[in-house]
């Protein structure tokens, strides 16, 4: 609560909240993503940054931000693909636990959660290792929705290479070079803990993975 209510005020004070009438181009995305998804439409806010990233935070009302370097450098297209994720995280109602993984990726020592005296008896290196291991998974329900919205894996993919700063990828290559690591990955059982062990502190999973689960899933039922 105290979390939540600080953030409101945060947000409200120093970011500019997204409305028909406010960046009307970016809000009026939202409305038919949340429709197909069966969620209340959430506040939607721009903040001034230079990095390129949007997120979904709150705990019992959960809210979305976008930053300007996203909003700059995206056409509205992809743009919608990134609000399609995180109205994902909506949907699957992950922002509690994602918020306590938000907190604990620096480690539990410099977690706010640490502070609190009957939460920091419960955290070990291993819960907090679980946390993320579900916070990997939860990014991946979240690439699902948009992959779900945009009726294809294509535009997630490229938003998701944009994100990370590459750009005139030819997509059908790296999705090879994606195969390639999962198959080389479930070639022994070594490799499949020494994978486990490269990503076992990050909160989200890395760039080939989620493409190769992205096409993956496409390509089901």
């Amino acid at each position: 609560n105290v979390d939540e209510k600080a953030a409101k005020i945060d947000f409200l004070s120093s970011a500019i909240r997204l409305s028909e009438n406010q960046f009307p181009e970016i809000y009026n995305l939202l409305p038919p993503i949340c429709e197909k998804l069966g969620i209340v439409v959430p506040e939607l806010y721009y903040v001034k940054s230079k990095e390129m990233n949007a997120a979904t935070c709150g705990n019992t009302s959960p809210y979305i931000y976008v930053t300007s370097e996203l909003v700059e450098k995206m056409p509205l297209e992809m743009i919608a693909s990134v609000l399609a994720h995180e109205c994902g995280h909506i949907a699957c109602k992950h922002y509690l636990y994602h918020s306590m993984a938000g907190q604990l990726i620096n480690g539990i020592d410099s977690s706010p959660l640490a502070q609190i005296p009957a939460i920091r008896k419960l955290l070990t290196p291993t819960l907090v290792k679980a946390l993320l291991f579900w916070d990997r998974c939860s990014e991946l329900s979240a690439d699902r929705a948009a992959v779900l919205c945009d009726g294809t894996a294509d535009k997630t993919v490229d938003v998701l290479l944009k994100i990370h700063g590459y750009e005139n990828i030819n997509r059908e290559e790296f999705l090879r070079q994606a195969m390639d690591l999962k198959a080389f990955i479930n070639d022994s059982k070594s490799n499949q803990l020494m994978e486990q062990m490269l990503v076992q502190n990050e909160s989200h999973p890395r760039l080939a993975t989620r493409a190769y689960e992205c096409y993956t899933w496409a390509s089901t039922e």
